[in-house]
């Protein structure tokens, strides 16, 4: 029910995440981004940056209009093949990924981008006890992180890059639920001008950081996730936190 009342809202106001020219846009409402078995998982941007993931590691539920579960397991994870064999997250100026999720408190990826074990050249949004962190290494390992609770519930966790622009602040921005945070960039990181250009197999990945440690695995669910080779608006980041809003109880 709540699905299709968001569904119906959407196309009363006519935007969704993909009239915003995505990457990719998984959304897991019902009747969206998966079939309900097997592997796929559809893009529904319109690039055709399909994901795919081991159904029984990561099963689909319909609660919350739909989403995907991770159980913290080392096959529990989304991955994006296309986009990191074609290295479309590589030497890019700008570029965006939000995401709705609901977890525990805990060292836990959301999205990366990368190669296993360089950590100089990787992306990376990712939730650790009281904050969230993000990071966009080009040369060196460094990020930058925000105080934040972890809800019970849903919450929209967005990084937007703009390597464009002057200055650690202006270059990396973090928004929650639409808002615009106030970053820490720890130990002398220096946001970097283009993103990295990891070599050798790369992995893109919602859920799971590469090849690290265990604890980097998501435990709990993802209800939509989008990336962009641009930098949105904050305009943007709140119209795709008011697209699925209402069925995630926000």
């Amino acid at each position: 029910m709540f699905a299709a009342r968001n569904m119906a809202l959407a196309k009363t106001s006519g935007f969704t995440p993909a009239s915003l020219s995505p990457l990719f846009w998984f959304d897991f409402i019902v009747g969206g981004s998966y079939a309900g078995s097997g592997s796929v998982i559809t893009d529904l941007g319109g690039a055709g940056y399909n994901g795919s993931t081991i159904a029984a590691q990561t099963p689909y539920t319909t609660e919350d209009g739909g989403a995907l579960t991770f159980n913290g397991g080392s096959l529990s994870f989304l991955n994006v093949s296309g986009i990191a064999t074609q290295a479309k997250l590589s030497g890019l100026s700008k570029f965006t990924v939000a995401a709705f999720v609901k977890t525990t408190a805990g060292q836990r990826a959301v999205f990366s981008y990368g190669t296993s074990g360089a950590f100089t050249t990787d992306i990376l949004l990712g939730i650790q006890t009281g904050k969230l962190l993000v990071q966009v290494n080009n040369g060196a390992d460094g990020g930058a992180e925000v105080a934040y609770t972890v809800p019970s519930g849903y919450f929209h966790y967005a990084l937007v890059f703009d390597g464009t622009q002057t200055g650690n602040a202006n270059r990396l921005k973090v928004y929650i639920n639409g808002v615009l945070q106030t970053l820490t960039f720890v130990g002398g990181y220096t946001v970097p001008a283009t993103t990295g250009s990891p070599t050798g197999t790369r992995y893109t990945r919602v859920s799971s950081y590469g090849g690290s440690a265990l604890g980097w695995y998501l435990i709990g669910r993802i209800a939509g996730i989008a990336c962009y080779d641009k930098a949105l608006s904050q305009a943007d980041i709140t119209s795709i936190f008011d697209y699925s809003k209402t069925r995630l109880g926000l």
